[in-house]
């Protein structure tokens, strides 16, 4: 049996059995329901429709990705602060930028900066592509 015949099979009959669990969100939200006389279907109903106009009032998330490279200190130093206060480093990106937009002087000091680490990354990318340039010439040669 190949590699794929083996992904197929685990596909279509999954080798981990998952037993059913309670959910003590929608638990919660039925024990909140006084109408107890209720059928099941309405009160599934009334959570979903609750649920769904919960989740509603949210600002929606983008479904693109953005993939962020950061300086080796900046993302340790990141990381341990998102780590201690709980949150992801996503959603400090959001806060951080929420809070410039409050404050234009910030806004204008980080732009500031922004454009300085962009020009001094061009240039160390510019370098490093001349040495790797510059090394495999230097390899033909020999």
């Amino acid at each position: 049996m190949s590699l794929l015949d083996k992904i197929r099979q685990e596909t279509e009959t999954p080798s981990v059995k998952v037993e059913q669990r309670q959910d003590s969100l929608i638990d919660k939200l039925a024990e909140d329901n006084p109408e107890s006389q209720k059928s099941q279907i309405d009160i599934r109903e009334d959570i979903e429709a609750n649920l769904t106009a919960e989740l509603a009032s949210f600002p929606p998330i983008a479904q693109k990705k953005v993939g962020v490279r950061l300086e080796e200190d900046i993302l340790t130093q990141l990381e341990i602060t998102c780590k201690e206060n709980k949150i992801t480093i996503e959603t400090f990106l959001e806060a951080a930028f929420i809070a410039c937009q409050e404050d234009p002087s910030i806004m204008n000091a980080t732009v500031e900066d922004a454009q300085t680490r962009l020009a001094r990354r061009k240039r160390a990318g510019t370098i490093r592509s001349i040495l790797t340039k510059s090394q495999n010439l230097y390899k033909k040669a020999l």
